[in-house]
């Protein structure tokens, strides 16, 4: 299994020399462009910065979590193994 991963491996090291000397016209590297594209109109105003924060309610969440934790403590309180 080994020589087949080096075998494998030799080959694809020695494919771009033996088989890359042949490429299709429209796969040819082609030159930059040597026209630049002109720069973009400036900014009149600069970007603003965002406004304060929305405040998020938490009380449903938290009422939720502590009615599970309630219920998950009720029920490893009721279900103690026998000492």
């Amino acid at each position: 299994m080994i020589y087949r991963c080096i075998l494998f491996s030799l080959f694809l090291w020695a494919a771009p020399t033996a088989f890359g000397q042949s490429l299709p016209e429209w796969a040819a590297p082609q030159a930059a462009p040597s026209s630049v594209p002109e720069a973009p109109a400036p900014l009149e105003a600069g970007p603003t910065l965002p406004g304060p924060p929305t405040q998020v309610p938490i009380d449903g969440g938290l009422g939720l979590l502590a009615l599970v934790g309630a219920g998950y403590a009720a029920r490893k309180l009721r279900h103690q193994p026998a000492e």
